[in-house]
């Protein structure tokens, strides 16, 4: 069972429910039945989840899986005992909190918790409700002589995203006068962090003469001005600095935090000799109206982290100061002033290693995209619905209304050259078939642009979207609190394809709004701590999942193994 969240793209959770919309199991409905039916209880007992010590005065609340709203609250007694009576048979959503605890719901793994299950012969009597604290992370920023460094950029990331084992970035300050930070109210988990500052003394307005990199090899050396040759001392930077002092981010160490934990992680920041770089661009004045940025490509870090100093703007070239070496994205935003879907983007992903000058070649022009949605041979009727499409290699979304007559157009959007998946938003029980176009190439539910011609589309829609409703056993039982994981055929490895629940005290689960089309479901135990998306780990899952073959409308109903 998953918790309904809102998200603040809420047109765009209808399109991917794995990620966003909500996930229930209530198989059976915890409305009032007859009267004449018996009455059942939920009872137990609330802990703290680290040390197992009962925990009293705790908030309890249930509320029935098919309406949250209608929420019923108690207090945990001395020992930690609660108890819901007179509760008439259904699924219900089981959490609570307490003072230094946030709220939690029963058995939770991200979003999903497990439902209880209440009933004849159904298991809801003497649970374990777990709780646990929040952590935190703080520490000291200091330069090569131990000094605070102040106002440094320090980023909170957290290992393990969308299933894979990447960064996510949780949070960003920035240091105090004493070069101090702290991150509060955390959840357990992998951390790292990471910190970008600039040294107080630096100066970067060493002139260098700069040849183009192509040019360069191991005994090319930039040449300072005999002017200027005092300063080159202080032509330095830091590098990006993992806790404690490690700048390669494949050794950094993560940080295990565990509930209720305080950690220290202070971080030592020793300078560089920095890199000058100059970008031009043949045929463009670089003066007029154009916005530079430069930002070094961090795992998990957001754009503009670190970003290089601008020290000069002329029509023929751009020079950046205070680089090192890394993997750096340069924009070259073009007549800035106009409308975005009008803007012109020089963009180009380049490996600084020493001095030297870069010309600038991918002229990237937003693309036009527009269409029509069809339902067979006609247009489609869809009231207040919409259009989402999203770029695979950079999760870049856009959405726009499907106008009475079927049409629609992503005016003002910045489209460029990439893989798009198509969606409708905001129409129940529709879904995309497939794709036809003019100027990109299409494959079922996808559309690819290459250059920078005009996209015009045909969507075709159809009304059919299902779910998908079982039992997780092991050895003939049920088993509550399993990762059902819901694997497209041929699955590529985007995330957003996979559906996802959680097995709820019966052993039942649901997933609503599926595509046709053929599927391996499979239940794991222990899946959630595991890289759950990526195809390699899925691959050895696959061989006990069961297959099935979705059809539009056609409710299906599976026995999945855990394992």
């Amino acid at each position: 069972m998953r918790l309904s969240i809102v998200r603040t793209f809420a047109l765009l959770a209808a399109i991917w429910p794995a990620a966003a919309a909500p996930q229930s199991s209530a198989n059976q409905s915890a409305e009032n039945q007859s009267s004449g039916e018996s009455q059942f209880k939920i009872t137990g007992t609330v802990v703290d989840g680290v040390t197992g010590v009962p925990l009293a005065k705790a908030n309890v609340f249930i509320s029935p899986t098919t309406d949250r709203s209608r929420r019923i609250s108690t207090s945990s007694a001395a020992e930690g005992r609660f108890a819901f009576n007179d509760l008439p048979p259904g699924k219900y959503v089981l959490s609570g909190s307490a003072k230094g605890y946030p709220y939690r719901m029963f058995q939770q793994h991200e979003t999903f918790s497990t439902g209880v299950a209440v009933g004849k012969d159904l298991v809801s009597e003497n649970l374990v409700l777990q709780l646990f604290p929040l952590g935190s992370i703080s520490g000291q920023v200091t330069d090569e002589f131990s000094d605070p460094v102040r106002s440094a950029q320090v980023m909170l990331l957290h290992s393990g995203v969308n299933g894979q084992g990447g960064l996510r970035t949780e949070r960003q300050v920035t240091t105090d006068d004493q070069g101090r930070y702290r991150f509060a109210g955390l959840q357990a988990g992998r951390y790292y962090i990471a910190v970008s500052a600039q040294p107080w003394y630096a100066q970067h307005n060493v002139q260098t003469d700069l040849v183009p990199q192509s040019a360069l090899d191991a005994s090319a050396v930039s040449r300072v001005q005999p002017g200027l040759e005092q300063n080159t001392d202080l032509d330095v930077a830091y590098p990006l600095t993992y806790s404690p002092r490690e700048t390669d981010a494949a050794r950094a160490t993560p940080i295990a935090l565990q509930p209720g934990e305080k950690a220290t992680a202070d971080v030592n920041l020793a300078p560089v000799r920095a890199l000058h770089l100059r970008l031009t661009a043949p045929g463009i004045d670089l003066s007029q109206n154009v916005g530079v940025q430069l930002s070094e490509s961090v795992p998990g870090a957001p754009p503009g982290f670190g970003r290089a100093q601008i020290t000069n703007i002329n029509k023929d070239y751009v020079d950046v100061a205070g680089l090192l070496p890394g993997n750096f994205v340069v924009n070259l935003n073009l007549n800035s002033n106009a409308a975005p879907n009008e803007r012109q983007t020089l963009r180009q992903e380049i490996t600084v290693s020493r001095n030297g000058e870069v010309t600038l070649a991918e002229l990237n022009s937003p693309v036009n995209v527009a269409g029509e949605v069809k339902v067979s041979t006609q247009t489609v009727p869809l009231e207040r619905a919409g259009i989402g499409i999203r770029n695979r290699n950079t999760g870049a979304m856009f959405s726009t209304a499907i106008s009475p007559d079927g049409k629609f157009e992503f005016r003002n959007a910045p489209v460029n050259a990439g893989l798009y998946d198509l969606t409708l938003l905001g129409a129940p029980g529709f879904y995309v078939d497939h794709v036809e176009s003019t100027g990109a190439k299409t494959s079922g539910r996808t559309f690819e642009i290459q250059g920078s011609d005009a996209a015009n589309l045909t969507v075709y829609a159809a009304r059919g979207v299902t779910q998908v409703e079982g039992v997780a056993q092991h050895d003939g039982r049920s088993v509550a609190g399993a990762m059902i994981l819901l694997v497209p055929q041929n699955f590529t490895g985007d995330p957003l394809s996979l559906r996802r629940d959680q097995s709820d005290s019966d052993g039942t689960f649901m997933l609503p709004q599926v595509l046709p089309g053929s599927y391996t479901v499979v239940a794991v135990e222990n899946g959630w701590d595991q890289e759950w998306s990526n195809p390699a780990v899925i691959k050895t899952w696959l061989g006990l999942g069961e297959t099935i073959d979705v059809s539009p409308n056609a409710k299906k109903t599976v026995a999945v193994k855990v394992q």
